[in-house]
């Protein structure tokens, strides 16, 4: 495909994503997209209640599973747990939200600033326009300069076209080609040692240990 037609074809693609994504969270309540708040709460009803937790601060927990008897260490301030779901997906995991449930807050606050939907919607909101945006509702003006410009291109090479994308120039590199790929460093290596390894054999007698001129066995 050429460059021109491939890059409005990734244009009017996106145009058509953005079209799709400005209507997908208009009926979404809350303050995070309804894909972010779905897990959360699926989080809630599946792990949440698995979990028993001792305070050391109003920061730091110690989470222990009632089902595997493992701890888990909750930093409300960093946003932690030892799990490491809660830095990884960006919203609390199932030991954390055990805890926000406790203290009667909102969980969603607790989430990256990116899963909002002021975020999402921010994104989406400028408009794809066609490169063309000029006010072609004005007239015409004549431009003599430019009809100087064009009619010298037409009198200097009438065969040649300028919106043709030409092969760049290439010269044959001097010596004999190629015929085996360059190989890595860990392929040299293992033939090395494969050589190294390999006992040297006879071609007189097919005994190893001694070569075929050194080689002193009756044939």
């Amino acid at each position: 495909m050429p460059i021109l037609p491939m890059f409005e074809c990734i244009r009017h693609q996106l145009m058509d994503w953005y079209i799709k994504r400005r209507t997908t969270e208009v009926n979404t309540t809350g303050s995070l997209v309804s894909k972010i708040a779905r897990q959360i709460q699926a989080s809630i009803n599946d792990r949440a209640c698995r979990y028993r937790f001792i305070s050391s601060n109003n920061i730091n927990y110690e989470v222990q599973s009632s089902i595997t008897k493992k701890v888990y260490l909750v930093d409300f301030h960093e946003e932690t747990c030892s799990c490491c779901d809660w830095q990884s997906k960006g919203f609390p995991c199932g030991h954390s939200l055990a805890i926000i449930l406790s203290r009667n807050e909102d969980p969603q606050a607790y989430a990256k600033s990116f899963f909002t939907l002021e975020a999402y919607r921010n994104t989406y909101k400028n408009s794809i326009l066609h490169p063309l945006v000029g006010d072609y509702s004005l007239p015409l003006q004549y431009n003599a300069e430019a009809e100087i410009d064009i009619s010298s291109d037409e009198s200097g090479d009438s065969d040649e076209d300028s919106n043709t994308v030409l092969p760049p120039n290439t010269r044959r590199p001097a010596g004999r080609p190629k015929k085996r790929r360059n190989r890595s460093q860990n392929e040299l290596e293992n033939s090395m040692a494969i050589k190294k390894h390999r006992p040297h054999r006879c071609g007189r007698c097919n005994e190893v240990g001694h070569s075929k001129r050194t080689c002193t066995k009756p044939i």
